[in-house]
């Protein structure tokens, strides 16, 4: 399986990557995605390590916000125009080589237009992209993962679960016991009278035996039939010639040994099927210290609401009186901040909990979700 490169600038759209970061290595496994260049040895070309970054992948995702075309740098030159800008380093890269790249569209960004990008990524304009919406986010990402099953490969889980051998079924593992039980009766019964023929035509001379033979079925069929006396020489006699002409039953009174059938009725063969998804813990909470853009706030249950929490920033120490609260309902989170005592809502957070929930990203509203201010990409880290 190849892996998915996620390209983001941070300003933009640093929430949605890491979210969607998180529903990839749920479907396609932990080794399979990754966002960043990391690793960079002190002294290399920066250049040439995103080279072989991108070059090791099957797709690129360029995740593309609002601001990923006109973002600027602190001399207010457009970013897109600095060739050593990593964005445009990774996209080039993909291009040049032919991987396939997926510009990926959040916060309601349109397409780039060719005329507005640098030479080297003008044929980003022209690829099919995928939307991203935070109303309908989960069905959105199904869309992408088929999209990008042609380029990466299955998922991790179902790779493991084709790799495990099946298990026989029962009915074909070997003939079940009570057939060959009825075999061998046959054959003995069959042994019996071959034998009861030759003494009354070779060693008889027409006499009656001692006693008559008896012929069972069913579990005792298997056994021979008893001699007594006279009969017994012949009877011995008769098996000899018969094992001499190739009759193995004639050879030996004992049963063949039957040995237990492995996966027979009432055992089940042990499933090895193993998954891949990450470990998610068994219930959720929000309880903790939690960093925001190098700010610290701290969380902790609401005593008079089950599910809600209240959060207080204590580094830096906030300025004026606010009241912060959290709700959490399964992964989902929502935030509200409050200006105290007027109880103006000023600010309003929608933000999803890692499967780890180790971290919550999403999106923030300021104005209470007003629509005369445009949403934010933000995102919360769990420091302990």
């Amino acid at each position: 399986m190849r892996a998915i490169f996620i390209s983001y600038r941070r300003e933009d759209a640093e929430g949605h990557a890491g979210r969607l970061f998180d529903d990839l290595v749920a479907h396609f496994g932990e080794k399979s995605v990754f966002m960043d260049v990391a690793g960079i040895e002190p002294g290399r070309d920066f250049r040439r390590a995103i080279d072989e970054q991108v070059a090791s992948c099957g797709v690129l995702l360029a995740v593309i916000g609002k601001t990923w075309l006109d973002a600027t740098d602190a001399s207010g030159r457009r970013r897109l125009d600095d060739p050593m800008d990593f964005v445009r380093l990774e996209t080039s890269s993909a291009l040049k080589r032919d991987i396939p790249v997926i510009p990926v569209l959040v916060r309601d960004a349109t397409m780039p237009r060719a005329e507005q990008l640098p030479a080297d990524l003008v044929d980003l304009a022209y690829r099919n992209s995928v939307e991203l919406t935070h109303a309908r986010w989960d069905s959105d990402v199904q869309v992408l993962i088929k999209a990008l099953q042609p380029h990466v490969g299955p998922a991790q889980n179902e790779v493991v679960a084709r790799s495990e051998p099946k298990a026989s079924s029962p009915a074909h593992a070997a003939p079940a016991p009570n057939k060959l039980r009825t075999l061998v009766a046959a054959l003995s019964v069959v042994a019996l009278l071959v034998a009861v023929i030759a003494y009354f035509s070779f060693g008889g001379g027409g006499a009656q035996p001692d006693s008559a033979a008896v012929v069972t079925t069913g579990d005792s069929a298997g056994s021979p039939a008893p001699t007594t006396g006279s009969d017994k020489n012949a009877d011995d006699k008769s098996r000899a010639d018969l094992a001499a002409a190739g009759n193995p039953e004639a050879k030996s009174d004992s049963k063949p040994e039957v040995k237990p059938v492995v996966g027979a009725e009432g055992t089940k063969p042990e499933s090895k099927v193993q998954s891949s998804q990450p470990s998610i813990p068994t219930s959720y909470t929000l309880a903790g210290t939690w960093e925001k853009d190098n700010v610290l706030f701290a969380v902790v249950p609401d005593p008079k609401e089950n599910g809600a929490f209240e959060m207080e920033q204590v580094k830096p120490r906030e300025k004026y009186d606010r009241l912060w609260k959290a709700r959490l309902k399964d992964r989902d989170v929502d935030i509200d901040m409050y200006a105290m005592p007027s109880g103006t809502h000023q600010v309003h957070m929608s933000l999803q909990l890692s499967l780890d929930g180790n971290r919550m990203v999403g999106l923030l509203y300021p104005g209470g979700a007003s629509p005369d201010f445009p949403p934010e990409s933000v995102s919360f880290r769990r420091v302990k």
